[in-house]
Parts: structure tokens; sequence; C-alpha cells
């Protein structure tokens, strides 16, 4: 018999399968008793070999996943961590949200960094960033952190309830909203940003660039186009002067993207922006060995506001919460191995399906539509998105109909 646990192939590593690993072990409990053992599940012999089989498809299944380990694309953990830090990029490590609030108390009183104070819809702490004292007027300004890292939110007026007891500290409320922190990434969600990275070390090349502005803080996605002419050309619909690039950028901030805009571009190449309905950005910054300026242009995406109908089966219990929650999470890139709705990236009623059934396959689905105005008309066609512009959503722009 051949041995099924030689499963490293040249091909990859290969899983025995458990059918295989039965029989050999069948095999070695007739060789021990006997020819005429009866093996069948139902008899003392028959749940050993079951037991067995099944411990040994496990170690085989153990010892497969760590082989994979040095595959960067079903890496996961830390030896995901280890192959990205072979390039020099890391995990985006979680951030924790802030919020202003106006502390009130008696004149002189300090309260110390670290006092905690809660916020009446969720329940979160929240704690001083820093030592605070009461001024002549009785109240001031300061900054909150949350405890727990992550998107935690604090609405208006809600953090309102004192947790620590400060003498002379009276009141504590917020007006605006927290600005939400971020959870740290996934292993999909790193396994995404390393292949956006893989030229993050190179120059010039339109895959170096992006990965240059994948690898700026808080970048969500972005999208490149160049003329390579002596002469202007309309791209994608993107007016460019000759030699140039166009960049179109959804998050971090100006001064970073223009940073690696200046370190990443070609000499004597020109930037481009103001791209039909796109936010042109362009800001000065200063060569460190020249010490030349250049006025560094790029967009920010024009925000396509998408619109959807999903008409599924009647006779189910009511999947709507299920389904706004797919579409959504499909449109922030939360599903494995689909980016989402980036920059540039067409709205396509196809992908919102797939979306609902890979949250749930037991909801039939009869049809997905979209449009770009409120009420219509749909469509089942695919709404194509500019290289300067973004698809979004909101979950009141989700109408789901029984049929």
């Amino acid at each position: 018999m051949a041995d099924v646990y030689n499963y490293v192939e040249p091909e990859g590593v290969i899983i025995p399968d458990t059918e295989e690993i039965q029989n050999q072990v069948i095999s070695e409990f007739k060789s021990l008793f006997g020819s005429d053992l009866i093996t069948t599940p139902n008899t003392p012999q028959g749940l050993l070999i079951s037991a067995e089989t099944s411990e040994r498809d496990a170690v085989a299944v153990n010892n497969a996943t760590l082989a994979n380990q040095i595959n960067p694309n079903v890496a996961g953990g830390i030896f995901l961590d280890a192959i990205a830090a072979l390039m020099g990029i890391q995990r985006t490590v979680a951030t924790y949200s802030t919020v202003t609030a106006t502390l009130t108390g008696a004149i002189g009183a300090i309260i110390p960094s670290g006092s905690l104070a809660k916020e009446t819809v969720f329940g979160e702490l929240f704690q001083l960033v820093s030592t605070t004292v009461i001024p002549i007027g009785g109240s001031i300004t300061a900054q909150f952190q949350a405890v727990n890292p992550g998107p935690i939110a604090c609405n208006p007026s809600t953090l309102t309830q004192k947790v620590s007891v400060v003498i002379g500290w009276e009141t504590v409320t917020n007006l605006a909203a927290a600005v939400l922190g971020t959870d740290t990434q996934t292993d999909d969600q790193m396994r995404s940003y390393r292949r956006n990275t893989l030229a993050v070390l190179g120059q010039a090349l339109p895959q170096a660039i992006l990965s240059g502005l994948y690898a700026t803080p808080n970048v969500q996605s972005a999208t490149f186009i160049e003329n390579v002419t002596s002469a202007p050309a309309v791209i994608q619909g993107v007016s460019l002067v000759a030699n140039s690039i166009y960049t179109c950028v959804d998050g971090g901030t100006d001064a970073d993207v223009a940073d690696v805009l200046l370190n990443k571009k070609s000499g004597g190449c020109a930037y481009n922006n103001g791209a039909p309905g796109a936010t042109p950005v362009s800001i000065n910054r200063t060569d460190p060995y020249s010490g030349q300026v250049y006025a560094i242009k790029f967009d920010r995406p024009q925000l396509i506001p998408i619109f959807v109908q999903v008409s599924y089966r009647a006779g189910q219990s009511d999947p709507t919460t299920t389904i706004k929650n797919a579409i959504l999470n499909y449109a922030d890139g939360l599903i494995p191995g689909e980016p989402g709705w980036v920059v540039g990236a067409d709205a396509s009623p196809f992908e919102l399906a797939g979306a609902v059934l890979y949250f749930d396959n037991t909801i039939f689905i009869e049809n997905v539509a979209l449009s770009l105005l409120p009420g219509g008309p749909f469509t089942s066609v695919t709404i194509p998105i500019g290289a300067f512009q973004k698809a979004t959503i909101t979950p009141s722009s989700i109408a789901v109909i029984p049929v």
C-alpha cells in the first residue's frame, strides 16, 4: 500500500484522503488480528478504527497547515507577520477612539490623567489623556481616549457619567462624537496589504508608487494612470499633461500622500489632478536633497452613492438584517479575498448577491438591482466606476423586498 503520509509533493502540500487513511488503519488491524476481522463501525474494533483514523487525519491536517505557513497566501498569525517582516512591513495595530469633552468643577481642582468617564449608550469607558486643572470660570475642554482599542463609538452628549472619584470634579460632557479608532488587521486584510505593497522598496514603476501609497498610514485604496507620451492625452477619462502621472487616493493625510509621490515618481515627471467630479489636492513639498519646492498634485475620489434593491423569495424568516450587513461588509472589504468598493472598483449586483450567500446560503435571492438614484430606475447591470470615483453605500440605501 502506498504511503499516504508522504503528502509533501513538488506541486505543494496535499492532505491525504480520509478514506485512504481509514483503509490503512483497517489493514493494520487485520494484519494484527486476522483477515476475517469484522471492521464495521458498530463493532468495538470498528469504533477503535474510526477513532484512530480521526486522530491520524487531525495530525495530517495540522502538519499540512503548519507546512503551509511558509506560503504567504495562506499563512496566518505570527507566521504571516514574519513573512511580512521580510519586506519591512507589519500588521496595522489597533488604535483608540478619542473624544473632546468639557469638564466642570471647583477652580483649581486637579483631575489626574487616567481618570475614567463612561458613555451612556454602549457603556464604554474613556480615560483622560493628560492631567487637567479646572481654571477660573469653572470649565475646561480635555481629550479622552477609549480604554479599549478599536472603533468604539461615543455619540454627542453621551460621555456624561463620571467613574473615577476626584475631589472638585463635578461634570463631564462631550459636544461632538468621538473620532473612531481602528481594529488591528485581520489575516485576510494583512494578506491583501502585503500583496498591495510588494514593490514598496521600488521606485518610479506604477507598482512601486501604488505600493508606497498603500503602505501610507490610513490609505484605503488608490488608482494610478500615467501618460508616457510627449503630448497631452485623455486616459480613462482623466486629462493628463505630457509625461505625467495621475493618482487618486482614498485615505491618508495630504502631506503623507504628497511625500510618497515626491519620493516615488520618476525625475522630471509632472503631476495631474482635477478629474471630473473628484476633489483636487495640491500641496507644496520640499525635496530634502535638492531643496526644490514641488507642487504635488493628486485627487481625492468622487463618492458615488449606490442604491440597492434585493428581492428574496418570501416565506423565509425575515433576512433583512443579514442581507444589509452582508452588502455593507462586502463594500467595506470585510469578505476574505474581496477588496470591496475601493477607488475605481465597479459596482456589481452579482457580487453583492454572492456576498449575501457567503454569509447565509439559505437565503434564496431572486434578484439584485442597482441604481444611482434613490427611486431608480434599477438595473441588474454592473455600474461602471471611474478611476477617480468610489462607490459608497449606507444601510438606508438598501431595500430588501420579499417576492
